[in-house]
């Protein structure tokens, strides 16, 4: 097994942190001081990170950083939905200045960039660092589409073996993936369990909407 420097915690944060800031300059609401929304500082930054991870930071850096782009139109994308999805939010830049859902796809969404790149436990410290802050627990390796919405979010578990397609929204609570598995059969996928997931969701909602609806009515009624 090879041997890896493990990177700093906090460096992993400062680094989070002026990604976020380079791709949403409007949105930034940390007030760390000496920000710098600059490509090159986040660049110097994740180079640090990657020392000790692999010997090619410097081609790595650059690959991850030609990615940013297309990652940014996807962000963009999840953050529409959870716009259109949630009838609490008013606005876009609420969306991604202040929902802890869109904080852990951000994160999942860069981590996930990096794990593609075969980057080894740096991946998975992102997911970890919006894991504390979200309560949300997204693997780096797990695949989902776009758009993808994340409602509230607390106790919301992804695991590795998880495949979500697009345009799926997923409410708090909800744990995707094996609850527990042989170490042996940790590289096959789990069984696809999103869409009975979806469909039970769906169900109850239609039956919570037809026994409001009745309700109303009868209310409509008694009234008359």
């Amino acid at each position: 097994m090879p041997e890896y420097t493990i990177p700093d915690k906090k460096d992993v944060e400062k680094t989070i942190k002026s990604i976020f800031r380079l791709l949403f300059p409007s949105a930034n609401s940390y007030s760390d001081t000496g920000n710098d929304n600059s490509l090159s500082h986040a660049r110097i930054l994740l180079v640090g990170l990657l020392i000790g991870l692999t010997s090619e930071k410097e081609k790595v850096a650059d690959t991850f950083f030609e990615q940013l782009e297309d990652i940014k139109r996807t962000l963009h994308k999840d953050a529409e939905f959870i716009l259109v999805s949630d009838p609490a939010a008013t606005q876009l830049i609420e969306v991604i200045a202040i929902y802890p859902g869109f904080l852990a796809i951000f994160c999942y969404r860069i981590a996930n960039a990096l794990a593609n790149l075969s980057i080894p436990l740096l991946p998975r410290m992102i997911t970890e660092y919006s894991h504390k802050v979200t309560g949300i627990d997204i693997h780096p390796h797990a695949q989902i589409g776009c758009p993808f919405a994340i409602d509230h979010g607390t106790g919301i578990v992804i695991g590795e073996t998880t495949k979500i397609g697009n345009n799926v929204k997923v409410y708090q609570g909800v744990t995707l993936g094996a609850l527990s598995v042989d170490k042996s059969k940790a590289s096959k996928k789990g069984t696809p369990l999103l869409k009975i997931m979806l469909f039970y969701t769906l169900a109850v909602q239609y039956w919570a909407e037809r026994l409001l609806s009745e309700e109303t009515a009868l209310l409509a009624e008694t009234s008359g």
